[in-house]
């Protein structure tokens, strides 16, 4: 007989290896039996034998059954897929020829993804390898002069792919071109329907002023620096965000919302955002950029040769500089991050990068007494920002007590071949990553901005009267029945007192 310590040990044995026995889907044989053995228990049916063979069977085809929904998404995405890896040939096997010479403008894409990789950021290589072909179809499709990766913005039903590009000279600006006609005809049609009867003299007039109007800077300036074609997914069509607008950014940094991956999804909030998703995206793209876009001290620099009179100018044009080697590591690790700039145009109050001033008189025919008498009282400050290639060491303290950045290197235990991570504080989801002349930035994120206190609406504005107080439209409470017949008794007896003068004149005259 078996001892009970050797008994124990083989059930023990056993077990583990029931637990150990697993699937693809990490089901382990123990759990099975237990569940078909408390089954069996609890009915206790005379055909046992026969249920255990029913209910595997049962179990297996619904684990393994697929609805005809599921199945054809899984086979339009590997056609996209295929469409990705399309090099261009006929059914004969050669090659197609294009219209003219065009040099596909991609980074390595692959290379700063192994970057990010060993810093314990980005996505997995085989999404970044179909993100890296989907940006080679867009290049070649609008004929881009740059394309770069941006990131991927975390949504609630669907995420964003968010690529950064540049458009060649002449292709913008006919689209651009194109919506101005369009908007033209919009408030064009708004101003027909606007038209009705007129407001008489005696009516009251609302004391409310609009605010000035914010013009939109024009692509490629400023927040319009650059544009950018989302997608949800590597493979789909990539869909060209609208050009930001000032009001837009000054809305989007009072307000909190996730978002779902519909671009055309309404924004509910307060203050009333002007747009869908889709602005609100490119609001957020654009606060993050301007935010944390950095990259090693002396890599860019200004152009000796550029005209440059006034020095509180907004300078907007660098360049690449060829005499540029690197920034020793100890230096871009330094927690100062003195040794790091920013290359991309800070965004002031206004919602611009450059300060436009609303004070200032067009040049239509108007009536200069009406302009002069709307902006009088109004004293508008001119707003400034860091220039270009202002240290990261400047930046403001997130909330008053954390840096708004963090470094670190990518191994502790190699460092001969390691290099910089630089985590933004004030977006998560924000890196970049320096090793001499290399660097690059990815924001991969929900688009949500750091703050320790808890989010609350702003305060609703004041409401101005409808009417001015005044004797004319104070009310006054009804009288009591007391004095009501006291006044009636006084009436009627100032009408008798005046009939028995008039009675009295009429006498005198007679006389």
């Amino acid at each position: 007989m078996l001892s009970k310590l050797h008994l124990d040990e083989q059930v023990s044995n056993a077990k583990s290896y029931l637990l150990s026995s697993t699937n693809k889907k990490s089901d382990n044989a123990y759990d099975k039996l237990g569940n078909l053995i408390e089954t069996l228990l609890s009915s206790r049916p005379d055909n046992a034998v026969d249920i255990i063979e029913t209910q595997l069977n049962q179990r297996k085809k619904r684990r393994n059954k697929i609805t005809n929904s599921q199945l054809e998404q899984q086979t339009a995405m590997h056609t996209m897929h295929i469409q990705m890896f399309d090099k261009g040939f006929d059914d004969e096997g050669e090659q197609t020829e294009q219209e003219e010479d065009f040099e596909i403008p991609l980074p390595n894409c692959m290379q700063l993804a192994y970057f990010f990789e060993q810093g314990g950021i980005g996505l997995a290589r085989e999404e970044t390898y179909r993100i890296f072909l989907a940006c080679k179809q867009l290049a070649v499709k609008h004929r881009l002069q740059n394309v770069r990766f941006w990131g991927k913005m975390m949504g609630i039903q669907a995420n964003y792919i968010i690529a950064e590009v540049e458009f060649r000279d002449g292709i913008e600006e006919e689209t651009l071109q194109q919506l101005e006609n369009e908007k033209e005809d919009d408030e064009e049609n708004e101003q027909d329907d606007n038209e009705g009867p007129q407001e008489y003299d005696d009516l009251p007039k609302s004391q409310w002023k609009a605010p000035p109007h914010i013009p939109q800077e024009k692509y490629p300036l400023g927040t319009n620096k650059k544009a950018y074609f989302v997608c949800n997914q590597p493979g789909e069509d990539w869909v060209k965000l609208p050009h930001v607008t000032p009001e837009q950014i000054c809305v989007s940094r009072k307000i909190k919302k996730l978002l779902t991956g519909k671009l055309d999804a309404p924004i509910a909030s307060y203050p009333l955002f002007p747009g869908v998703e889709s602005n609100y995206l490119r609001a957020l793209i654009a606060r993050i950029t301007a935010s944390t876009t950095i990259s090693p001290a002396g890599y860019f620099t200004f152009d000796d040769d550029e005209d440059f009179e006034d020095e509180e100018e907004v300078r907007e044009n660098f360049m690449v500089n060829t005499d540029f080697h690197g920034v020793p590591l100890k230096q871009l690790k330094n927690d100062n991050m003195s040794h790091w700039v920013h290359h991309i145009q800070n965004i002031l109050q206004q919602g611009r990068c450059t300060w436009h001033n609303v004070s200032e008189k067009p040049k239509n025919d108007f009536d200069e007494e009406d302009f002069e008498d709307e902006f009088d009282d109004d004293v508008i400050l001119p707003e400034s920002g860091p220039q270009l290639l202002t240290s990261v060491s400047h930046d403001q303290l997130v909330d008053g007590y954390l840096k708004a950045w963090s470094t670190r290197y990518s191994s502790k235990r190699i460092k001969n071949h390691a290099f910089v991570i630089a985590r933004s504080n004030l977006w998560p989801g924000a890196y970049s990553f320096a090793k001499g002349k290399l660097f690059d930035n990815i924001y991969i994120g929900w688009g949500d901005k750091y703050s320790s206190k808890c989010y609350t609406v702003e305060a609703p504005r004041v409401c101005f009267h409808e009417f001015v107080k005044g004797i004319e439209i104070i009310e006054v409470d009804d009288p009591s029945i007391e004095l009501e017949n006291t006044f009636k008794e006084l009436e009627a007896a100032a009408n008798k007192a005046t009939v028995e003068i008039d009675q009295a004149d009429e006498n005198e005259d007679e006389d």
